[in-house]
């Protein structure tokens, strides 16, 4: 046998080196009933005397004493000795701990149910940094990747926490389908000139990704809303899936694609305003099937929110939901718009409301080539109530009927515009379901968009219900 083999035994399974004692150590464990009596009488995390396993176990003195040598002997403990006094008297005790080998064996031995919560906690954290000690030398002598290694925790991490989801039901009132992203928002005092290098004001990493934002949003606003979705297998996906959930978010059935990566956005903020580069791995970037999604969601929900969704599958949740008697809300994001109204026709016919920035009206017109569109109203011809541009600084057009309003900003002082957009959303979502019309769930939007640019981030500045309810009930009276 080579050295290379002999040397991987003990990142297999904590046994020595050397093949010889490999019989030795396992005879000395599971040669007899008495061994294995005293290994579950041995505690895991603190001294065992011997004067305590003597007086406990049916045995003779001598047995035990036998077994307990050939346990130190064979490495599965650790001795020593300490002085201890009662009244005048002093004397010196023998007491053992198990070695990591120990602890791997008497964790096997003892039932789940007799070991405490915090006992199993400090087991397994000495297990795990045992594995993980074997596996650092592993990879450095074999030339292996460690990074396969760590996909793999992260893998399963993630596949175990959305079991664990989807054992818990839930109501839903709003399903919100697009993406999911990690954002890097870098603020800076100017744009810096070809070749120039300058220092950030500040950076933030923190959860995003359009849709997420609008399910985060809607949850904190008290509304039972669930996120569907494609994430990867990465860090970053498992951080944002925990976000999501903790925030409120139904994400149980949000759909793992392994080995991918969750998309980043890097959002450069100046000045208040803002520009978005995004990072995408295009297998977690959207749902690419009718299959992937939960139809069951669909049917419990009232509003169906449409996000960053390839047209085909968008189509297909349009034209169920409207089928079913939903409230169909697409957000036409820039990327879309430049696809041109034929391709989005199938999903804004299928559709209540349409929403979209000025920047997105733009690039619909401009690629929509013979089908030229004059103004938003003209989306009111394919069937759909109201269409809503978001135009930041300068408020929102409604146009629904015939009739076009005009809601003028809500003034603040803005200092990040990511994510403004997301809860313009919520705040027409939740009006919609309170019972507003669309103009006023339109002016209610503007409000939560506005107090959205007072933080930076996009998920983080996501008002919550105690914070705006009474300011939307005084904003509507004047």
């Amino acid at each position: 046998m080579t050295e290379k083999t002999v040397k991987i035994w003990p990142w297999i399974i904590p046994l020595p080196i050397e093949e010889q004692q490999h019989y030795k150590v396992l005879l000395s464990i599971f040669s007899s009933k008495i061994s294995i009596d005293i290994l579950r009488n041995i505690r895991l995390n603190e001294k065992t005397y011997q004067s305590e396993l003597i007086r406990k176990l049916p045995y003779s003195n001598k047995t035990i004493l036998a077994k307990l040598k050939e346990f130190v002997n064979s490495r599965i403990l650790e001795q020593g000795i300490e002085k201890q006094v009662r009244g005048k008297r002093s004397f010196w005790v023998k007491w053992y701990k198990p070695s990591t080998l120990g602890r791997w064996v008497i964790t096997f031995l003892t039932p789940p149910h007799e070991m405490q919560i915090e006992e199993i906690k400090e087991t397994f954290k000495q297990l795990f940094k045992m594995y993980v000690e074997s596996i650092a030398k592993f990879c450095i002598q074999h030339n292996v990747n460690l990074t396969e290694y760590y996909q793999i925790l992260e893998e399963e991490y993630i596949t175990e926490y959305l079991k664990h989801l989807r054992k818990i039901e839930d109501k839903i009132e709003v399903t919100v389908f697009g993406s999911a992203a990690l954002d890097m928002i870098i603020t800076f005092d100017r744009t810096p000139e070809i070749d120039e290098t300058m220092l950030a004001r500040k950076i933030t990493i923190s959860a995003g990704g359009s849709a997420a934002n609008v399910a985060v949003g809607l949850s904190r606003l008290g509304i039972k809303s669930a996120f569907i979705g494609r994430i990867g297998t990465d860090e970053a996906s498992r951080l944002i899936l925990m976000k999501l959930s903790q925030e409120g978010v139904n994400v149980s059935q949000v759909k793992i694609i392994r080995e991918a990566k969750l998309p980043k956005a890097v959002i450069l903020v100046e000045g208040g305003e803002k520009r978005v580069i995004t990072i995408a791995d295009e297998k977690a970037l959207s749902l690419t099937s009718p299959d992937e999604v939960a139809w069951d969601y669909v049917d419990m929900s009232k509003i169906i929110y449409i996000g960053e969704v390839y047209i085909e599958v968008a189509s297909a949740i349009a034209s169920y939901a409207k089928a079913k008697g939903k409230t169909v809300i697409y957000r036409i994001l820039t990327p879309f718009a430049e696809m041109g109204i034929e391709k989005l026709r199938g999903i804004i016919s299928n559709s209540n409301h349409i929403i979209m920035n000025k920047v997105g009206w733009r690039k619909l017109i401009e690629k929509s080539g013979k089908n030229k569109l004059g103004k938003p109203s003209d989306l009111l011809d394919l069937g759909v109530e109201s269409v809503i541009i978001t135009k930041g600084r300068e408020g929102v057009d409604v146009y629904m009927g015939n009739k076009e309003i005009k809601i003028p900003p809500y003034k603040v002082k803005a200092i990040d515009t990511t994510g403004a957009g997301d809860a313009f959303s919520v705040g027409l979502i939740w009006a919609i379901l309170n019972g507003y019309n669309i103009e006023k769930a339109a002016k209610i939007g503007n409000i939560l968009a506005a107090i959205s640019t007072t933080k930076i981030g996009a998920q983080n500045s996501m008002p919550k219900l105690k914070d705006v309810v009474e300011l939307i009930y005084n904003k509507l009276k004047n």
